[in-house]
């Protein structure tokens, strides 16, 4: 518990931004995590050399193949570790890194078994999934970042992801043979951009356009209405939540409330 309340502080939950959006440029190729060419080639040399049907050689092979294929696999393991540690939820880091040696390790098998003839054909479509997940880790830099800037307009960070997303499908998909799945693609293309669209909308409308009327209404209801201050409080007809800044802060709040016979939730 008490490292769980330690991750919470703003200055950790900056860093981890700042690492999911290090990671999110990894895959969207600015650079690659991966051990030195060097080293990658000694351990192939001594992947090589193992014999087969050897228990302990087929072992040290599959440590040596994780290592040369760290690429792939230091973001997502290092991205599930992050979201471990910040929801501190045991099953959930079970799960997540049991489903992730589950995803990598079934698909090795089948294709091993098979000879490789149910392998798919490399091309654009690999690095269109590994930009994919590159937005992903975007999405969980903005779920941090809400826990540092709590207000509405971080919905305005998923609006922009969502356009920056689906404005990338639809240029790689302009770029495709014209087939049916092509212009399904569009489709769930054109949803994910109005989506986005009207999410950053409604959060625009009700900050700018909808708020400053309803200001508008609720200074010249306080001129008239005997209850202006019982008006002012509510929103949307229900109470406000009024934000602290700590412990002495909620305390000072509170006494206010109670010599003023408000009730506090």
């Amino acid at each position: 518990m008490q490292f769980q309340a330690a991750l919470q502080n703003p200055i950790l939950l900056s860093v981890f931004v700042g690492l999911f959006v290090l990671l999110s440029l990894g895959m969207f190729g600015l650079y690659e995590l991966q051990l030195p060419s060097s080293w990658q080639e000694r351990m192939n040399q001594v992947s090589n050399k193992q014999k087969q049907g050897n228990i302990v050689g087929v072992f040290v092979m599959g440590v040596l193949s994780a290592l040369v294929a760290s690429p792939c696999t230091t973001v997502p393991l290092t991205g599930i570790l992050l979201y471990i540690a910040q929801s501190g939820d045991i099953f959930l880091g079970f799960i997540s890194l049991y489903a992730l040696s589950i995803g990598m390790g079934i698909p090795l098998i089948i294709f091993g078994v098979t000879g490789g003839k149910l392998l798919p054909k490399a091309g654009g479509w690999m690095n269109i999934v590994k930009v994919t997940f590159g937005f992903m880790m975007l999405a969980v830099a903005v779920l941090f970042i809400e826990r540092i800037w709590i207000s509405d307009y971080s919905l305005l960070l998923y609006s922009a992801l969502g356009l920056a997303a689906f404005s990338y499908y639809f240029v790689m998909n302009s770029g495709s043979n014209t087939t049916f799945f092509k212009g399904l693609r569009a489709c769930i293309i054109f949803v994910g951009l109005f989506a986005s669209a009207m999410l950053g909308y409604k959060v625009i409308d009700a900050k700018f356009l909808t708020h400053g009327n309803a200001i508008t209404q609720h200074s010249s209801a306080e001129q008239t209405s005997p209850n202006a201050q019982s008006h002012h409080e509510l929103e949307n007809g229900h109470p406000k939540f009024i934000q602290v800044k700590d412990l002495a802060d909620f305390q000072h709040k509170l006494a206010e409330a109670n010599a003023q016979g408000k009730t506090v939730m």
